[in-house]
């Protein structure tokens, strides 16, 4: 199961879960043995956007679409239940979620781009290249600035990354042991100081 996180108060174009939807549905024949969940919160704040993430989950019986606000501990034991974290984001602060998903030991496949490249090594986490574009946030959350760009991410190489979790599972144990480490290692890091 491949799980994929977007808090509509943050950009559901910025989280962009539209894009794992279609990296998944590359990645795999109808009927194949996997699922996507989609788990949206706050989905109200973006309700045409929702609607459109509702309408492709309702297409594929393989995307479930979880769409509530989950209290820490029913987040923290979702993230314990997936076989793998998507964020084909088009720009992250930190990337929190792909950060949790690190400790846990999850395989994560995130764009590599914005501010999860901090901590995520490449050894760590299945890089998905990516273009950069500008930002264009129907939902206005992000107001267009003039040389703002964002990235948009190559979804036939988010699809190979996802058949390629799937096929080898030295593979996941190796990024499941990563994980921790890299975001110990990132944790550990003296901050700079100002003169």
């Amino acid at each position: 199961m491949f799980l994929c996180l977007a808090d509509a108060r943050s950009s559901l174009a910025r989280k962009n879960p539209l894009g794992a939807i279609a990296a998944f549905r590359a990645a795999f024949p109808a009927g194949a043995p996997v699922i996507l969940l989609i788990k949206l919160q706050e989905s109200g704040a973006d309700r045409a956007a929702a609607a459109s993430i509702r309408a492709e989950c309702a297409a594929d019986t393989r995307i479930r679409l979880l769409d509530q606000k989950l209290p820490p501990d029913a987040h923290w034991r979702l993230l314990a239940s997936c076989d793998a974290l998507v964020s084909l984001h088009r720009g992250e602060g930190f990337g929190l979620a792909i950060a949790e998903a690190m400790v846990l030991g999850k395989p994560v496949i995130a764009t590599a781009w914005s501010g999860n490249l901090d901590f995520m090594a490449p050894d760590a986490a299945l890089h998905v290249p990516a273009r950069l574009a500008p930002v264009r946030d129907p939902s206005a959350r992000y107001a267009p600035i003039e040389g703002a760009f964002w990235a948009e991410p190559d979804l036939i190489a988010a699809a190979a990354a996802m058949r390629q979790i799937v096929a080898d599972s030295a593979l996941r144990a190796r990024l499941s042991a990563a994980g921790p480490h890299a975001i110990a290692a990132h944790n550990a890091r003296p901050l700079p100081l100002n003169d």
